[in-house]
């Protein structure tokens, strides 16, 4: 066998019995394997579903039968025995299997059965404690009496008819002989405990036997009344035996059980079957009234004093509280005050609020107008650039045109002749140029500030055609030097240095950025954009791995390059990839975008003063 059931009265201290037993070796009862219940709630179904009455309700053995439970029950104990089966020992206690335990019995033959008892001098102190208003009249006592009776007389019949499976002990008599509790115990078990126990008297079987008493060890101080004594500040350890009087309980006791006679013969009659009874045969309490009724005195005169100290606190405590119900008062006081303050102050806010809120408004309005203007002027921008390229374009071909002409020495003349009929066209185009933006400023003249600095930028571009056209000249009169001196012309580098920059992720995310913040829809799609944007650049990147392009410097049109990454696409592209590195970064990124679009602003009308 290697599990127990320890079974016992309530107020029999079968606890003692199940600590020594865990203390050397029995663990405890685990939960079932599938429900999940200990085996002190399955007899709870049990006794529930077989309608068994409340352990201290019963009065009378035959409502303590053992209940004949169906086959239906038995996956609850089963499902216990799987969530146990890993324990080499192990065991429970609990009073209410007192009718259970047939059910027990039949459905585990390795079940052992402990059965613990004590006098019954115990159950009416413990009571007399714990209830003492239970033991008001007669039939509260009786009542208790014939429940201990009843309870101890089923724990008996069913130790009579399981002898070779139970050990009937008194709880005492456990404390006091360990040794002889565990050697009867272990011929049921079918492990070992862990370690043999000396044979010595716990200082409570000491405390007992200097007595020469039957009666159980004085409970300790009730709860309650050391409460009550720690309130006052006083020590509640000494007064122990004074408030308990054990004199006079144990001297009342033996008058009590003489009016029951039943319950003294249970008591015989479990000592007489018992595997372990109480030793020898207990001396009967020394009937002494003058110490009974000293221990009585003793004790109505300690509380009596106590009263007097409880009076004394209770003024103390009635005076502090008048104290702390004025200082509530005027901290009420406060309260009001403070809160009509902060009402007023919280009115204030409101409207501070509001007024922020109106402003709020009103600078977002006019931030929408400037950002509108801003879009337009971009848009001018673009295609005064547009407009700037195509000329560059043109300007381009006549530099390769001159260049044809330069390796062919022999059609010198000729080229001469073509270069001077294409800078009569380029003339021609100038003058046309020139009358557009006449009639640009014309038109600009009808605008506002905003549309007059397109203006400024078409004369911009005149200027710049200027300039082009000297350089195509310049370029012309370089490379009849050149000629001259070198036998063979250098090989032009290639052309298209701005596409390259143009196609960079810095000038696509910065072109991007302008486009949607024309509308409140591309401000609210703009990272999606951005990111589209990002995962498209690397597409193309990756299907560009194996082309190889010569460096930027080494381009005809270099400068070219350099001059787009002025551009305000190419600016707003460079510092959201170098902020977007760093959490900080992008803290810092509307102010560096915003910051760059006025050097942009401040760049264009320097440039178009000068």
């Amino acid at each position: 066998m290697n599990k127990i059931l320890i079974v016992g009265h309530p107020a029999s201290g079968y606890q003692e019995a199940e600590a020594l037993l865990q203390q050397f070796g029995m663990q405890p009862a685990q939960p079932s394997k599938r429900e999940g219940l200990f085996p002190q709630r399955i007899g709870e179904i049990l006794s529930k579903a077989h309608g068994v009455p409340a352990i201290d309700e019963v009065v009378s053995e035959d409502q303590l039968h053992q209940i004949q439970a169906g086959s239906v029950w038995n996956g609850l104990a089963l499902d216990l025995l799987l969530g146990n089966l890993d324990q080499p020992l192990w065991g429970w206690s609990d009073p209410k299997a007192i009718t259970q335990l047939d059910y027990w019995a039949q459905l585990d033959a390795k079940l052992a059965f402990v059965l613990v008892y004590d006098e019954p001098h115990r159950v009416l102190i413990e009571a007399a404690r714990a209830r003492a208003n239970q033991l008001a009249d007669n039939a509260g006592l009786r009542q208790l009496l014939d429940n201990w009776v009843a309870y101890n007389g089923a724990l008996l019949r069913f130790y009579l008819r399981h002898p070779q499976r139970c050990l009937l002990v008194h709880a005492q008599q456990v404390r006091r002989a360990a040794d002889s509790y565990f050697r009867q115990l272990q011929p049921l078990l079918a492990v070992p405990l862990l370690r043999d126990v000396i044979d010595t008297p716990t200082p409570l079987a000491q405390r007992e036997q200097h007595h020469e008493t039957a009666l159980p060890v004085a409970a300790a101080l009730p709860e309650q009344w050391a409460v009550a004594i720690e309130a006052v500040g006083l020590d509640p350890q000494p007064f122990s035996q004074a408030l308990t009087a054990e004199e006079t309980e144990r001297y009342l006791i033996d008058d009590v059980l003489a009016a029951h006679p039943a319950a003294l013969q249970m008591y015989a009659e479990l000592e007489s079957a018992a595997n372990l009874p109480h030793s020898g045969t207990p001396k009967p309490l020394e009937r002494n009234p003058d110490v009974a009724w000293r221990a009585l005195v003793q004790q109505r005169a300690f509380i009596a004093d106590l009263l007097t100290q409880f009076q004394a606190e209770q003024r103390r405590h009635a005076d502090a509280l008048a104290q702390l119900r004025e200082e509530l008062q005027e901290s009420r006081h406060r309260e009001q005050l403070q809160l009509a303050h902060a009402s007023q102050e919280a009115a204030e806010r409101e409207a501070e609020l509001a007024d922020l809120k109106n402003r709020l408004r009103q600078s977002e309005h006019d931030n929408e107008l400037l950002l509108n203007q801003l879009h337009q002027v971009q848009e001018e921008l673009e295609r005064g650039h547009l407009e700037r390229q195509q000329l560059q374009q043109r300007g381009e071909a006549q530099a390769r045109e001159i260049q044809r002409q330069a390796e062919q020495l022999q059609q010198r003349e000729g080229e001469l002749k073509l270069a001077q009929a294409q800078r009569a066209q380029a003339e021609a185009e100038r003058d046309a140029a020139r009358e557009q933006a006449q009639q640009r400023a014309q038109v600009v003249a009808e605008r506002d500030k905003q549309v007059k600095e397109l203006t400024e930028e078409n004369e911009l571009l005149l200027n710049q055609l200027h300039q082009v056209q000297e350089e195509l000249e310049r370029y012309y009169l370089e490379n009849q030097k050149l000629k001259q001196r070198l036998p063979k012309p250098k090989p032009p580098g290639p052309y298209g240095a701005a596409d390259r920059i143009k196609r960079q992720l810095s000038y696509r995310l910065g072109a991007l950025m302008i486009q949607r913040s024309r509308s409140v829809v591309g401000w609210a799609g703009m990272p999606w954009a951005l990111w589209a944007e990002v995962r498209a650049f690397r597409k193309e990147r990756a299907a560009r791995a194996n082309e190889k392009l010569p460096p930027i410097h080494t381009y005809s049109d270099a400068h070219e390059a350099e001059r787009v990454k002025k551009h305000l696409s190419y600016r707003l592209g460079s510092t959201l990839i170098e902020l977007g590195k760093s959490p900080l970064g992008w803290l810092k990124l509307p102010f560096a975008l915003h910051r760059q679009v006025k050097e942009y602003r401040f760049e264009r009308a320097g440039g178009a003063r000068k």
